[in-house]
């Protein structure tokens, strides 16, 4: 990684390369790639005392192996080549190489003015990849990214400072194909005595979700909006509060979203602190991808409405004996369990009306013997396992650090957890605990030492 700074830090240029290379001679690797290469370069000047700017960024990837890799590429979630209505894409086993570029174009108005603007355009073409070394959730998509807004830095009679944006999204694929639109308006505020809140308010647009049926046939989704909120006490307090809040409705009369995270700070002295957060969530998806049949043509998507419980707790300790000498702890027990109540078939992905994308099954077409569901249509079925759940899991950190001289740090590390999942539904949350802690842990321990040589 490079980067150079020019005209007093107003302009900047750099660039990255990347490089993963693996030699194995073992076949049950060939899954992976053999080469991957990535490269990219990105620019930002600003002016008007830093209140204007303009930024751009490309990136580029070239990634080798055995075809094995590359059609795994293909039909990796990040792009889904299969898909039979993406007419731009297509599958080719005799593929050894994969390459695809991105990048984004911004301008925008921020600095110190009350009112900011901006608007960028991006793009990652559907050959590119850059998990080998780094994050991509997806390629095939363009993106317009707009927002305007207003802040007030100056205090008032109840707050301290504020604001108000309003900004506009949309993706297509590389056919021009909208598979994204979402408005949102976001308000931040400070209060006088540093309370602090935020509220986003989101209308998701109708579009084609090309990524839910997993390889299968563009979606319709119909509108649904989310608000997400936060309220946090002044921080800089002995004692202080937060809590989040998340909430999303549908227009399909099942489909919904209860989101409430409480959390707690205590800050016992210069030395010693605690901090705790609690999440649960209440979830019902009336289109939960649960498994296909047919061919990679012709796919037969089955769909469940889920109801799911969710509950999570973080807890995280500090002691500062001295500069030199901490322990620190990290805890969080987590549980999620689900329910499939009903399931559907895919039969007009596109149709306008919700009820006329799927076919519902019937309690008397749909049974369930032996862990495993069968539904049936006149003479066809579709046979495949319960896919409820209950998912426990505990992870743990415990860390001592101790700098025994200047630069030179010894550590100790014990990491601690419990995992399982299970094909059933258990709604009591009070009995999943105890399960979770019931189960056979997992230890690790480590030891680093570095030391310091003064040349």
């Amino acid at each position: 990684r490079v980067q150079k700074d020019f005209h007093k830090g107003n302009t900047s240029i750099g660039g990255i390369l990347t490089s993963v290379n693996r030699f194995f001679s073992q076949e049950h690797l060939n899954f992976l790639s053999k080469q991957a290469y990535t490269g990219g370069l990105d620019f930002i000047h600003y002016w008007k005392e830093r209140e204007y700017f303009i930024t751009a960024n490309f990136v580029g990837s070239y990634i080798s192996g055995s075809q094995e890799a590359i059609l795994r590429l293909q039909r990796s979630s990040a792009r889904y080549f299969q898909r039979p209505d993406a007419n731009h894409l297509a599958v080719d086993s005799s593929l050894s190489v994969i390459s695809g570029t991105g990048g984004l174009i911004g301008i925008g108005k921020e600095g110190n003015s009350k009112l900011i603007a901006g608007q960028k355009i991006f793009w990652r073409s559907p050959g590119l990849d850059l998990n080998d070394i780094g994050y991509m959730r997806e390629a095939d998509v363009i993106g317009s990214q707009s927002m305007v807004g207003y802040r007030e830095t100056k205090p008032g009679k109840i707050l301290r400072s504020y604001s108000v944006v309003f900004s506009l999204d949309y993706n297509w694929d590389f056919a021009g194909v909208p598979v994204k639109g979402r408005s949102e308006l976001e308000t931040q505020f400070v209060f006088n005595n540093k309370w602090t809140g935020q509220v986003h308010l989101n209308r998701f647009f109708s579009a084609r979700d090309n990524r839910l049926l997993r390889g299968g046939y563009a979606l319709r989704t119909d509108p649904y909006h989310l608000i997400f909120a936060t309220l946090q006490t002044d921080d800089s307090r002995n004692l202080s509060f937060n809590l989040q809040y998340n909430s999303a409705w549908y227009s399909d009369g099942f489909s919904y979203l209860q989101r409430f995270a409480p959390g707690i700070k205590i800050r016992f002295s210069s030395q010693f602190s605690i901090t705790s957060q609690i999440n649960y969530e209440q979830n019902q998806d009336a289109l939960q991808y649960v498994t296909s049949f047919g061919t990679e043509q012709q796919p037969i998507a089955i769909l469940g409405a889920l109801k799911q419980k969710t509950l999570g707790i973080t807890i995280r300790t500090g002691f500062y004996f001295t500069p030199d000498f901490s322990l620190q702890y990290y805890g969080s027990p987590f549980i999620s369990t689900g329910r499939y109540v009903a399931f559907r078939v895919v039969t007009d992905p596109l149709n306008e009306s919700f009820d006329q994308r799927f076919y519902l099954f019937r309690d008397t077409e749909t049974t369930l013997a032996d862990g495993n569901y069968t539904l049936t249509r006149g003479s066809t079925s579709y046979s495949f396992p319960n896919p409820d759940f209950t998912m426990l899991e505990f992870r743990s950190n415990f860390v001592a650090r101790w700098e025994y001289k200047p630069g030179s740090v010894f550590y100790f590390v014990w990491t601690h957890q419990r995992n399982d999942y299970r094909n059933i539904f258990h709604p009591a949350m009070d009995d999943n605990m105890d399960s979770l802690f019931g189960l056979y842990p997992e230890n690790m321990f480590l030891i680093k030492l570095n030391y310091y040589f003064s040349l």
